[in-house]
């Protein structure tokens, strides 16, 4: 996964999300030498949100979500 620091995010937020749009799904920011977030496309997102509701669904129900 690509790393930048949140000082080119601020600069280059445009390009950044250009650039995961091409080369892939995800990229994470570092602030203070840290990881600080993850910039993901949205298709990408929706499909983790996805995932994570089945598996709460599947909690609720008493059942383990698939591995």
């Amino acid at each position: 996964m690509r790393t930048e620091l949140v000082t080119a995010l601020k600069r280059q937020a445009t390009d950044l999300l250009s650039d995961i749009e091409r080369d892939g799904p995800a990229m994470r920011i570092r602030q203070h030498d840290l990881p600080g977030a993850s910039l993901a496309d949205v298709e990408s997102c929706e499909h983790l949100l996805r995932i994570a509701r089945l598996g709460v669904r599947a909690r609720k129900a008493g059942n383990r979500p698939c591995d």
